[in-house]
């Protein structure tokens, strides 16, 4: 969690709580803090604050995504003007819930993780597909070298055959 304030950490608890949504949490406030927890700690999910006093939401979005991790990260704020929504989710915020309405948050979260656990499902599926794509153009450019290879052998046969039954012909006319 990255939270300034305590208080505001706690109405997160106790949200999750209410809705008997198990978890344990960390929370940071400077980025730092917030790159050591990502390594540390391997958090599944990221509820994050917009304004910190020395770093903010996009910021935390970038490292994670720099750092490549498909965790779902979701923006808990006070205020969220329609231009900052919209940023957000333009950067890839996965979802946000406004501090005045908590009650969202527990359906925010696991939707989140659904999502991203369909992402990831869907990623393996592509790398699974490609995968046999490639097992396949092997296997059909191996079949084509042997039809080749025999082509070559049969045409190899041909000659030898031909040039016998020719020799011998010379030989009787000879």
């Amino acid at each position: 969690m990255l939270e300034d304030l305590e208080e505001d950490a706690g109405l997160v608890d106790r949200a999750l709580q209410k809705e008997k949504i198990a978890f344990t949490r960390i929370r940071v406030d400077t980025q730092e803090e917030f790159t050591n927890a990502l390594e540390n700690f391997k958090p599944d999910v990221i509820l994050s604050d917009h304004s910190l006093p020395q770093f903010n939401s996009i910021e935390a979005l970038k490292i994670c995504q720099e750092r490549k991790l498909n965790l779902p990260f979701i923006l808990v704020t006070g205020v969220l003007s329609e231009h900052l929504a919209l940023e957000c989710i333009n950067e890839g915020i996965d979802d946000f819930v406004l501090k005045s309405s908590f009650k969202r948050l527990p359906a925010a979260i696991i939707g989140s993780m659904r999502k991203k656990e369909m992402e990831d499902e869907k990623n393996r599926f592509a790398s699974a597909l490609k995968k046999s794509h490639e097992e396949l153009r092997l296997l059909v450019n191996r079949h084509q070298i042997s039809i080749e290879e025999e082509r070559m052998n049969i045409a190899r046969d041909l000659h030898d055959e031909l040039g016998q039954v020719l020799t011998a012909l010379k030989i009787s006319a000879g």
